[in-house]
């Protein structure tokens, strides 16, 4: 009976060491599968947040549609024509009398022509000599306050040469 018992003991200990062993084997497996489960999930909320950005930046942007197309049409009606530049040196003429300031204009090369929504625009280069405050006011009256163009500046240079200044700069000046 003894050995009976010793075996029994030994089957029952074996058979719960490996149901304890394969219970252990199940166990890591499903916290392995849970969490490559909660990987996804999370990922899948990112992209739910990222998605509801879109769907909401989408509307806001359909919302306002209308105005952009007003601005857009007011600022079509703004630009002149391409042939209308030619009035453009005779407007600086203007401005710099007003302002008592020498000016030297040209056009340079490298035009770009519209595309779609996109205006043309023609480079130039001034030379423009007088007071400082002169000089500033000219530029505001051409850059800030143009009365019938846009243009804007890529580089200039202004130097103090005794009591006068100098202001050489490249610019461009848009058209439709």
């Amino acid at each position: 009976m003894n050995d009976n018992f010793k075996r029994a003991f030994w089957t029952h200990v074996g058979i719960a060491a490996g149901g304890i062993i394969l219970l252990v084997g199940i166990i890591g497996w499903l916290a392995s599968d849970i969490e490559a489960q909660a990987s996804r999930v999370a990922q899948d909320r990112t992209l739910i947040r990222e998605r509801s950005t879109s769907i909401a930046a989408l509307a806001e942007l359909k919302h306002r549609a209308p105005q952009a197309t007003l601005y857009e049409q007011k600022l079509n009606a703004f630009l002149p024509t391409q042939e209308q530049l030619l009035d453009f040196p005779r407007t600086l003429d203007n401005l710099a009398r007003v302002r008592k300031v020498a000016l030297n204009f040209a056009f340079q090369g490298g035009q770009a022509l519209p595309q779609g929504n996109t205006p043309g625009s023609v480079g130039f280069s001034l030379d423009v000599t007088g007071a400082y405050a002169d000089i500033m006011g000219f530029l505001k009256d051409v850059e800030f306050e143009p009365p019938r163009f846009l243009a804007t500046f890529d580089s200039f240079d202004l130097t103090r040469g005794g009591e006068e200044y100098r202001f050489l700069g490249q610019g461009r000046v848009f058209f439709k």
